[in-house]
């Protein structure tokens, strides 16, 4: 069995180590021999992405939940990873227990989008788990697949066992259910594969064969199961009850969304042309506010993050959502946690919700016109006029914010230049508001969706929206206006697999075997790459980006999300016409098909009427203004070496947090805790002193701060001692300060054997000047060792002793001092483990 990937000896060749630990604080590591089911939860992109991603964390906790099953993690390793692995024949394995990813029962893969379906080929591939589902036999894990692009899962069905179609916290547990039964019997994976198929939500690929016409489009997707003719969705309908997440696992490294996330809804009725999201996830339906305070009371106990997203498909409609700030800003505005609202409508962006939002952190507004004029936004179903635009962006900016960013769609149907224009007229006239504040443009390109009333339109091609691209970038400028764009290939690249079938499977091993991967990340996207891949397998791009007549078939027509065919076509003419649907919710029912045709039987919950949650607020506790400093002498061994600067502040924040210290804070819009720490270390080193101080807002007397703080430490960071009403640190004192290295095995470089170290050692005491010139900060600096290092010797088991004299002035790092010394290369100097012994 090949070796597992994360290993002490890899993480010093490799950037941003602490993605690989595995020991995050409430990561969740169970001794395998008491399981029964071993479950990898994989996302095939780069760890930051993946764990920013809140239904991870759901399936990760409703998992780990069952004393019978332990789940795991595992992301895409960056590309540097990757390549040692490849050259050092290592498969790819999960963070907490490094197991590898083909010893595990389930192996389920999260596609949110389209672009990283290339990526799941490369994982499988580390993992060196045959690619194709035929090829595996019940010896191999189950590899199944789930997330919104399952709603066609066509172009990937070739390599999944089984897809998960719709919200997976309770069919999860179904799945699980059925493999621990099917090991029980031994049966055969035919047998399990028809056990999975009884279960609402999941699908089975090999239960469907698909034909084709002459000229390429669908003829018909046979079942091969009886009674197997159509996928529905599985979807929550107690929202409130359903099991969610409190102890998220608190990552080191800043992530895309860093910080504790809430589903206060899920589903949204405001009917958005182009939006999948809005019709597969209806109906909508909310979590009640004592649910909520509830949940962010534990969140923010076990994580310590100084931040809660209230999240859903729009934050702005949930019933009362003014009185929900007002309650949790009660319950967190003396702990300065900053509340924000990541998905907001323009008109629901009220004067009320800007005021709670700005208590203590002024978090980011995102607003979404998607189109430039009143006739394209009524195309689509916007719903919102650009007198409310206007009038919102002034309100933020009168409120003190001092950036909005603004999304606009390109390509959109029926879009003529009139449109464009407006997208510069409507820019300007806000940028015009407030020559001070700054616009940030976002401008993507329309691709259709399944499952949406645009999932017949024909998508533009590149070179017109490339046209349209510079056309904007000529006529969107001024000195507070920034805009960016997405890559046109890659929007076409997304728009022939998100309306794609089984035949692009082909394309996609091709592609992998060409080097794909990664493809969401514009500086790995190569479309040369998949031109050649599309034309080794005889497919033309434009089959899958052209007009469908109503009357085709559509490779997703066996999977449903509760809508019917009838509506979104009735959806599509009222958009050529330029007809809005008025949102369900506050009129008459659109018969989308998703709720009884009797009554909406998935009521919003009644407990959320507006303003319910204001009458209960209270004042809030407001700290005063004293303070009294400690000093903090901490230990970072261990794993914890392979935390950055940056890391390591955050580390102590978000556990001081966790510890319930009273921190104090800085003033203004962005109030920060009053935490400093003394000579940073390189990523890679440790030491048994390093020194932090912290402000607290009183004295903890008799408290042993070590014993409060140490249990919310992750492994590694040790507090030893600490001192009370300390004088701030100007600069550390001249010293002689330690350290021991070690040269520990690894597989990627071997070192001099202790005789030949010995002699380089004599060499240097031999001499009487030794001139080093090094690069700190890009300027080049002269040093006499001699006069820098106080002592060097290899002492018993090849450990190396080493003494520098530290002053005031810029000094070369220890590790380079050591090369230069041994004579040592690149990677036997990244590979030492060093160990500072004192401050």
């Amino acid at each position: 069995m090949e070796k597992a990937v994360y290993t002490d000896t890899m993480l010093p060749f490799v950037t941003k180590a602490s993605r690989y630990l595995g020991n995050e604080i409430n990561a969740v590591k169970k001794d395998l021999s008491k399981v029964e089911i071993k479950c990898a939860l994989v996302f095939p992109d780069a760890y930051e992405v993946g764990m920013s991603h809140l239904g991870l964390h759901i399936l990760y906790h409703v998992l780990n939940s069952q004393e019978h099953i332990a789940c795991e993690r595992a992301f895409a390793p960056w590309v540097d990873m990757q390549a040692l692995m490849k050259q050092h024949s290592l498969t790819l394995a999960t963070l907490e227990s490094h197991i590898p990813l083909r010893d595990c029962d389930i192996i389920g893969f999260s596609l949110e989008y389209e672009l990283s379906y290339a990526t799941v080929l490369t994982m499988l591939s580390l993992a060196h788990i045959p690619l194709p589902a035929r090829d595996r036999d019940p010896s191999w894990p189950l590899v199944i697949a789930g997330g919104p692009s399952m709603f066609n899962p066509e172009p990937v069905a070739d390599f999944f066992d089984a897809m998960v179609i719709g919200e997976g916290e309770e069919v999860i547990l179904e799945l699980c259910e059925a493999v621990r039964t099917w090991k029980k019997q031994r049966a055969s994976k035919e047998e399990l594969l028809h056990t999975l198929a009884e279960i609402r939500g999941v699908y089975v690929p090999s239960f469907f064969n698909v034909h084709y016409n002459r000229d390429g489009t669908l003829q018909g997707i046979i079942p091969l199961k009886k009674g197997y003719e159509t996928i529905h969705k599985r979807f929550i309908t107690d929202f409130s009850g359903v099991a969610f997440c409190t102890s998220p696992v608190v990552p080191y490294m800043q992530i895309v969304h860093d910080r504790a996330g809430i589903e206060i809804a899920r589903g949204c009725s405001r009917g958005c042309r182009f939006c999948m999201a809005g019709m597969i996830y209806r109906p909508v339906r909310e979590k009640n506010i004592a649910t909520i305070r509830c949940i962010a009371e534990k969140m923010l106990g076990q994580t310590g993050y100084e931040e809660l997203s209230l999240a859903s498909l729009s934050s702005g409609d949930f019933s009362d959502i003014s009185g929900l700030l007002q309650l949790l800003m009660q319950d967190h505005r003396h702990n300065k946690i900053a509340i924000a609202l990541p998905s907001l409508r323009v008109e629901t962006l009220t004067r009320d919700v800007i005021e709670q939002i700005k208590q203590v952190r002024k978090t980011g507004f995102t607003l979404a016109p998607e189109a430039g004029t009143q006739r394209l936004r009524n195309v689509i179903n916007k719903g919102i006029t650009e007198e409310e635009i206007v009038h919102t962006v002034t309100r933020i900016f009168t409120a003190g914010w001092n950036l909005v960013k603004l999304y606009f769609m390109i390509g959109l149907p029926t879009e003529t230049p009139d449109d464009l224009d407006g997208i510069v007229a409507l820019s300007k006239k806000i940028a015009a508001i407030d020559k001070r504040k700054q616009i940030n443009i976002s401008i993507s390109t329309f691709v259709p969706k399944p499952h949406t009333p645009f999932q017949w339109v024909v998508q533009e091609q590149a070179a017109s929206i490339r046209a349209k691209q510079h056309y904007l970038r000529k006529n969107l400028q001024g000195r507070n206006i920034r805009v960016k764009w997405h890559n046109h290939d890659l929007s076409i690249l997304e728009g022939i697999f998100s309306r794609g079938d089984r035949r692009l499977g082909s394309v996609l091993l091709q592609a992998h075997k060409m080097g794909a991967g990664f493809e969401a990340w514009t500086e790995h996207f190569n479309p040369d790459l998949w031109n050649n891949a599309f034309a080794a397998c005889r497919l033309n791009k434009n089959f899958y980006l052209r007009q469908r007549h109503l009357s085709e078939g559509l490779p997703w027509s066996h999977i449903s999300c509760g809508i019917q065919n009838d509506f979104l076509q009735k959806e599509f003419a009222r958009a050529l016409e330029g007809t809005p649907t008025p949102d369900c919710r506050r009129a008459s029912c659109s018969n989308c098909g998703v709720c009884s045709p009797d009554e909406r039987v998935y009521k919003l919950n009644e407990q959320n009427t507006p303003n319910a949650g204001a009458a209960h607020a209270q004042a809030a506790r407001t700290p005063g203004s004293a303070s009294v400093r400690y000093r903090l002498y901490f230990a970072k061994l261990g794993p914890a070496r392979f935390l950055s600067q940056l890391e390591l502040s955050s580390c102590f924040a978000r556990a001081m947090r966790r510890a319930q210290l009273p921190l104090k804070y800085s003033n203004g819009f962005h109030p920060l805790p009053k935490i400093s720490f003394y000579d940073a270390l390189p990523v890679g080193m440790e030491s048994r002193e390093q020194i932090c101080d912290v402000e607290l807002l009183n004295t903890l007397e008799g408290a042993d701060i070590p014993g409060i703080l140490n249990p919310h430490l992750p492994e590694g960071l040790i507090v030893c001692t600490a001192e009370q009403n300390v004088l701030k640190i100007k600069q550390l004192a001249d010293k002689i300060v330690n350290y021991v290295i070690y040269f520990p095995k690894s597989i990627v470089c071997d070192y001099p054997d202790p005789t030949t170290i010995k002699g380089f050692i004599n060499q240097f005491d031999a001499r009487k000047e030794y001139i080093f010139e090094y690069v700190k900060k890009r300027k080049t600096s002269r040093v006499d060792l001699k006069q820098f290092v106080s002592h060097v010797a290899l002492r018993k088991n090849n450990v190396l002793e080493i003494a520098l004299n530290k002053t005031g002035k810029q000094t070369p790092a220890v590790a380079e001092t050591i090369q230069h010394i041994l004579n040592l290369s690149d990677k036997e100097t990244k590979a030492l483990r060093i160990i500072k012994l004192n401050t």
